[in-house]
């Protein structure tokens, strides 16, 4: 990645999220900077094992909606079209009548997809493997950008990624790829999840949901509490995207990838690979550490993620650590797995567009090992250029990403 950078520079043009606490970029900010909670007692899921459990619901959300065309959508892949609509609403494109749709791909994060048609249709029919006499369900996880592909007429490259909880960061990373390969002249990525029995059932067999708050960085943390939702940015070259006049909303300036090759659930407790992927992030930003005005946090409320990533930060940052504010909008969405790093995203979009970082709610009590400057329970005002958001995984796959305001320059070399 020598010399002009140009054909590398990314460009946000669109935007979209359903989540737990709003649905639409405004809405979704508004409940961000007032720390609105969006965990609480199921009422969609009645079987008796889940509905005492908390969890990041989405209510009033017609799935329903994009069942046309024969179509059979799930909720995971319902979550995903609306969020694709409202980003390609904003991006300004018609695509359901223009020949611009005709080359985009789509590349998309998830665990789980559609899981849940399939466990439904499994329950219904009492249980039976076979499912001889049930309807036609069938809904793998590459449905979620299928679906995607087919509601929208997008005939590009057409990719589902399950990295666990990083999915929709190597999601955006993949789709970086395939546009300086020269495979689609825009991408449609991001992430989605939806409820699933399989998926609760796995948090609870390893006792990592708090039975009442997610606290990150809390003393009192004792683990995390699951959301669903999803969220879709429209991503193009920066020359491009500057020749159609389009808006920038942000640049993607660095991507950082590593692997703990450690544990299927632990973090490694050096935090090196996590160090890695934030070393490689700022260096393909041409960024040093003094540069990052704020830190999205990976922050899961569990007690060995929250430690070792404020560890790894310390030891990236060293002097400029303390301060950096950080905030871990986990604790107002709950963890939204496959979809985690997208919702984070375009949050920190959204925080350089107001000059505000948005705050870590249920904090109380200060814990020696986490002892970095993060916002906790109110909002604060700050100018923001780069942002670095961090998304670590089951498996130990770890990704950094800077984004960055577009700062009027179409044109520069990284100086390598």
């Amino acid at each position: 990645m020598n010399g002009n950078i140009d054909d590398k520079r990314m460009a946000i043009i669109g935007m979209g999220v359903v989540s737990p606490i709003g649905s639409g970029t405004d809405e979704y900010w508004s409940h961000l900077l007032n720390g609105t909670y969006g965990i609480r007692k199921t009422e969609i899921y009645d079987e008796q094992v889940y509905s005492k459990r908390l969890f990041g619901e989405i209510r009033d959300f017609d799935h329903n909606t994009f069942n046309k065309e024969g179509l059979n959508i799930g909720r995971a892949s319902a979550f995903g079209l609306e969020a694709t609509r409202q980003a390609f609403e904003q991006a300004g494109f018609l695509v359901d009548s223009s020949q611009d749709a005709n080359e985009i791909g789509v590349c998309v994060g998830t665990i789980l997809g559609d899981n849940l048609t399939r466990e439904e249709t499994y329950l219904k029919h009492g249980g039976d493997g076979a499912c001889t006499e049930a309807p036609f369900s069938f809904s793998p996880i590459s449905s979620t950008s299928q679906n995607i592909a087919k509601c929208f007429h997008l005939s590009g490259p057409n990719s589902t990624i399950c990295t666990a909880c990083s999915s929709s960061a190597y999601a955006l990373s993949n789709s970086c790829e395939m546009i300086r390969n020269g495979l689609a002249p825009m991408m449609v990525t991001g992430g989605v999840e939806c409820f699933s029995y399989i998926g609760q059932a796995n948090f609870i067999q390893i006792h990592a949901l708090d039975p009442e708050l997610i606290r990150p960085f809390d003393k009192n943390r004792m683990g995390t509490l699951l959301g669903e939702g999803a969220g879709i940015i429209i991503i193009e070259p920066l020359v491009q995207a500057l020749k159609r006049g389009a808006t920038i909303l942000a640049e993607v300036t660095g991507i950082g990838l590593s692997c703990d090759a450690y544990h299927e659930s632990a973090p490694e407790p050096s935090g090196q690979q996590l160090m890695r992927a934030m070393h490689q992030a700022l260096s393909e930003a041409s960024l040093s550490p003094g540069d990052i005005d704020c830190i999205c946090a990976h922050g899961t409320g569990t007690v060995y993620n929250d430690s070792i990533e404020t560890k790894a930060i310390k030891e990236v940052f060293k002097d400029h650590a303390k301060k950096i504010p950080i905030t871990a909008i986990k604790s107002m969405l709950g963890h939204s797995l496959g979809a985690a790093f997208v919702m984070q995203i375009i949050a920190a979009v959204l925080m350089m567009k107001n000059s505000t970082v948005v705050p870590t709610i249920n904090y109380k009590t200060q814990d020696e090992e986490c002892d970095l400057d993060y916002t906790v329970n109110a909002a604060r005002k700050k100018e923001l250029k780069n942002v670095m958001i961090n998304s670590y995984a089951f498996g130990g796959n770890n990704a950094s990403v800077i984004v960055s305001q577009y700062d009027g320059v179409p044109s520069k070399t990284n100086g390598k």
